[in-house]
């Protein structure tokens, strides 16, 4: 834990409604007067079991000043190795006032805890040589309490979140996008609390750093879905290149390209990679959340990685001639410099030889320890063509006797490119009451989705199914409720459905819901009608309005459809953004369990509309009425 760093600067002055915005951002403010002046003492009565760090915070009432106020800023993933690069600019930058980091500081493949340690260890030491007030604590960013406490004690302004590695992680994730359960969404779990206190009247800006090839493309469409939301300040910045720099750790062959410079070794490979130095990054992302905060609340920002980069010759030419001014003794143990050598035509040469001297003489010292030489290089996604037609559908009970029945698809044609798959949280041979035969059917189990509704849980693969691993090969998907199961057709005639999607603007193909646009149904009159027919409690209807009258731009009287089934293009980049924008507001079970109602509006504020169709093209296809015996019960949990 970084301990607090004294003052020696008055906080500047901020406007009057600033200091309305810091007043909300602290608990209690005790005012008492001594000798004409004001002291004032932040009063906070928490209690962290379970945190090990000192939270009472090192700030202060904003003071009258000419100068604008000065940005208290959160670091997510802080000893990550880019993440640590950023709090030490952010400590030395001259718009700081208080940094906070934030990690859980866990192993994970190819990133010990040691190496965490040690980058925390080292960002404490430089925050000791600045007169700005930091602190670290150790702690997940699943943690969605934690995360909204630091950010209100500590009134940040701007957090970075540095995305990790994608790791399956059952543990914190609340409100899961993808399965099986990652740890790449705890980012709504940061998200979450930011849009509560934007509702209180606080603005926070999120800047998410990503480097590599790191696959986010379901994170960025997370953050889409809450800037489309609730206009949040949200800005993504991706970096492609291989970033250097001390504290980092390499795939093999840029550990081998080094090592062979180090021993006057010839490197013979040559390919198209890029390499930047981290200090170009820092400064990127620095100053990308300060040239757009005039974006923000209006539009998605995404900023392109314009930094210096090189190419494998020109960096083992700036490398040989680092390497040279570092020399190492017979005995191996200690490294001294000496005087640098290289001319560099680059801009800021000064810095820029510091830093790569300083990365040499790190890497010299480090180079023999396993979690540098020993790591395994990253895994490349390989693309699965997309040939197969496949059909899903989904039940989840905590009562299987209670269910539906399951339509038997066993003498449906199973010959490629057909699929079908079934999801469901009960598993094949369980005991009589948790049986639920599905004939034909591919079962696929989640037995650990989070959520508290199993209403909840079902609606995932309507709507989110095409995130799963086993439907990654389906060029086309044919979603159906389980009631309302697909006929036993020709490939001939599913082909021509498929095609309906596939030339969709937005990938999507589905049922208009005629009745509302004969009897003008609107969203709120769709909700009264939820709870006249007992689909749902009142309470949930209400909350649903609240949520909808909040809303930017939400109209009442929008088309309508059933999705009782959904045809599907899952590569289809606007289908993509509508299912997940659905999915962040549907899932927080804040509202109406109902789909329709919120399926509505989002299509209408998105613009992103489905073709349709009417009854009777799809009667062909589907059972267009729901027939079951089962009575559903709606309770509220």
């Amino acid at each position: 834990m970084i301990g607090p760093i004294e003052h020696s600067k008055k906080r500047p002055k901020v406007a009057k409604a600033s200091k309305n915005l810091a007043k909300r951002r602290f608990m209690t403010f005790f005012i008492s007067k001594t000798a004409g002046t004001s002291i004032v003492l932040l009063c906070l009565c928490l209690h962290m079991a379970t945190l090990k760090l000192d939270l009472n915070p090192d700030v202060t009432i904003p003071k009258d000043s000419d100068s604008p106020a000065k940005s208290h800023s959160m670091v997510i993933g802080a000893a990550e190795f880019v993440g640590m690069h950023v709090f030490i600019g952010l400590l030395r930058d001259s718009n700081s006032e208080f940094v906070l980091g934030m990690d859980s500081l866990k192993s994970r493949p190819g990133m010990p805890s040691e190496l965490k340690q040690r980058r925390k260890d080292h960002l404490e030491e430089q925050a000791k040589k600045v007169d700005v007030g930091s602190r670290f604590v150790q702690g997940e960013a699943c943690n969605q309490e934690l995360v909204q406490m630091l950010l209100l004690k500590h009134g940040i302004d701007t957090v970075y979140y540095f995305e990790p590695e994608s790791v399956e992680y059952s543990s914190g994730v609340s409100r899961p996008f993808r399965y099986p359960l990652n740890n790449l969404d705890c980012i709504a779990n940061v998200l979450e609390p930011i849009r509560k206190l934007q509702g209180q009247g606080l603005s926070i800006r999120l800047v998410y750093i990503f480097g590599g090839f790191s696959l986010s493309g379901t994170t960025e469409l997370i953050l889409r879905s809450y800037n489309s939301l609730y206009s949040l300040n949200t800005i993504t910045i991706h970096f492609n290149t291989t970033i250097l720099g001390t504290y980092g750790v390499f795939e093999p062959d840029v550990y081998t390209m080094i090592d062979n410079l180090i021993h006057r070794r010839e490197d013979k490979i040559e390919d198209g990679s890029m390499f930047s130095l981290v200090r170009d990054v820092v400064r990127l992302v620095i100053s990308s959340s300060i040239n757009n905060s005039n974006k923000m609340n209006k539009n998605f920002v995404a900023v392109a990685a314009n930094i210096t980069s090189m190419n494998r010759n020109q960096l083992s030419n700036m490398l040989k001639q680092a390497i040279d001014s570092v020399t190492e003794d017979q005995s191996g143990d200690q490294l001294q410099s000496i005087h640098y050598r290289v001319n560099d035509p680059l801009e800021d040469s000064e810095s820029l030889k510091l830093e790569i001297t300083e990365f040499v003489q790190w890497f010299l010292t480090v180079k023999d320890q396993k979690f540098l030489s020993n790591r395994t290089r990253t895994p490349k996604v390989v693309q699965v063509p997309r040939k197969q037609l496949c059909f899903v559908t989904s039940m989840f009970t905590d009562n299987a006797t209670k269910s539906d029945p399951i339509v038997d698809v066993s003498e449906y044609d199973h010959n490629p490119p057909f699929r079908y798959f079934f999801f469901t949280n009960i598993p094949e041979n369980g005991s009589l009451e948790s049986e639920l035969p599905t004939p034909g059917w591919e079962r696929i189990v989640i037995p650990d989705f989070p959520f508290k509704r199993m209403i909840t849980q079902s609606r995932w693969p309507k709507f989110m199914g095409w995130m799963h691993p086993g439907l990654q090969e389906c060029r086309v998907v044919i979603y159906s409720d389980a009631i309302v199961p697909p006929r036993n057709k020709p490939l001939t005639s599913w082909k021509i459905l498929a095609a309906k999607a596939i030339s969709s603007p937005t990938g999507l193909y589905q049922r208009e819901n005629l009745i509302v646009r004969k009897r003008n149904i609107t969203i709120f009159g769709e909700l009264d009608r939820i709870v006249q027919q007992g689909k749902d409690t009142k309470v949930n209807v209400e909350r649903s309005k609240e949520w909808f009258e909040k809303q930017d731009g939400f109209s009442d009287e929008v088309k309508g459809y059933y999705n009782m089934f959904l045809i599907y293009d899952p590569t289809n980049s606007k289908f993509q953004e509508l299912m997940t924008t659905f999915w962040a507001a549907y899932s927080s079970e804040e509202m109406s369990w109902r789909d329709q109602p919120l399926y509505r509006h989002i299509v209408n504020k998105l613009r992103i509309f489905p073709s349709t169709s009417g009854k009777d093209k799809l009667r062909e296809y589907f059972p267009c009425t729901k027939s079951t015996a089962k009575a559903h019960k709606y309770v509220d949990h």
